[in-house]
């Protein structure tokens, strides 16, 4: 389990090893889309085994990631305020 964590709108949490396991297939120039409950990859060459073997394991996360769309009615309304992004933190002294 990762134990680094990324937060976003509407609480949705996602592991930074999911996250990095997407942009590693995407840096090397593979386009990822969903198709149901598949994760496709657009292969522009040869994807590395590695980068494959992160993405099974992360494909739910991965899945939830690809599927994510935030909020941008704050930008668009001055009325409605931006959604609280991330955990509340406190230092303890």
């Amino acid at each position: 389990m990762s134990d680094r964590f990324i937060w976003l709108q509407d609480g949705l949490v996602i592991p930074m090893a999911a996250v990095e396991a997407l942009l590693a297939v995407e840096n090397a120039g593979h386009r990822i889309t969903i198709d149901g409950d598949d994760v496709l990859i657009e292969p522009r060459g040869t994807v590395d085994a590695d980068d494959l073997q992160q993405l099974r394991k992360w494909k739910q996360h991965v899945l939830l990631l690809l599927r994510y769309t935030p909020s941008d009615h704050h930008l668009r309304d001055s009325t409605i305020t931006a959604p609280a992004v991330g955990p509340i933190v406190r230092r303890i002294s």
